[in-house]
């Protein structure tokens, strides 16, 4: 027969496996909601990466077809890239892999690969696409101990 003693003990043992549980969920929870947080803080950042380094591309592009030949180069077109890039801290730009930044012609479509050596005829603008490696805080504690926010933009110059 249990006492009234032992009734208040068993229900204080039960409280306390009831708040170990609660108390897991609202950490995991936090947890989800500060990593999600940085997740978006992350993809909006390689998106600045990403539309300014197709601003920075364009323009150059935009001299080229003003017939800039001196200022209007692929070599300035990729200079302006990276630099865009580094300043808005996105991962280093592989040139020439298959997302690599592109030159668009007037209806969108693909070009040439950008730091090829020329821009290519018809183009009007870059499509530049970048990255952004972070490391999770609450994520890692399961394993997963990086994340890769990506994003791509698109920029023509020219003419009105």
């Amino acid at each position: 027969m249990l006492t009234v003693g032992d009734r208040s003990r068993a229900a204080r043992g039960q409280m306390i496996v009831l708040f170990a549980l609660v108390l897991t969920v609202v950490v995991l929870g936090v947890g989800l909601v500060v990593d999600g947080g940085n997740a978006l803080v992350q993809r909006r950042g390689a998106q600045n990466a990403s539309d300014f380094a197709a601003l920075a591309g364009a323009r150059v592009i935009a001299e080229w077809i003003d017939g800039d030949t001196t200022n209007g180069t692929d070599a300035n077109v990729t200079a302006a890239i990276v630099n865009a890039v580094a300043a808005n801290g996105g991962n280093p730009i592989t040139f020439g892999a298959r997302d690599g930044p592109r030159y668009v012609a007037e209806n969108g479509a693909l070009l040439g690969y950008v730091s090829t050596g020329a821009i290519p005829t018809g183009a009007v603008g870059v499509k530049v696409s970048s990255q952004r490696l972070w490391r999770p805080y609450f994520l890692s504690s399961i394993g997963i101990t990086t994340w890769t926010a990506t994003a791509d933009a698109t920029a023509k110059g020219g003419y009105s």
